[in-house]
């Protein structure tokens, strides 16, 4: 429960972030796969980011690498076309290029 309540004050306080990110913007779009506007799973792109609520490890979207945090919650397998973090799929924070 403690999670639950920490990742929604997280969410409202990230309404409205721009982060930078290797030169461009990227603007929060919110948490889970449904922030991608994947119907039902994750929308994979080049153009997406993730980012790690416990390291802040920014991951690109790019479904053909693999990719991890540091500190081993979020996690990205293309060979398997799956992403996921040990905390669930709502403690992955959603980023678009602006």
């Amino acid at each position: 429960m403690a999670l639950q309540s920490a990742l929604y004050w997280r969410r409202n306080m990230l309404v409205h972030e721009i982060i930078e990110h290797n030169g461009a913007k990227y603007k929060y779009m919110g948490n889970g796969p449904t922030a991608t506007g994947g119907n039902p799973g994750w929308s994979m792109s080049p153009d997406v980011f993730f980012r790690c609520i416990v390291c802040g490890y920014i991951m690109n979207g790019d479904p053909d690498v693999d990719d991890g945090c540091s500190c081993g919650k979020l996690h990205k397998d293309s060979g398997y076309g799956r992403l996921g973090s040990s905390l669930g799929d709502n403690a992955i924070e959603v980023f678009c290029r602006v």
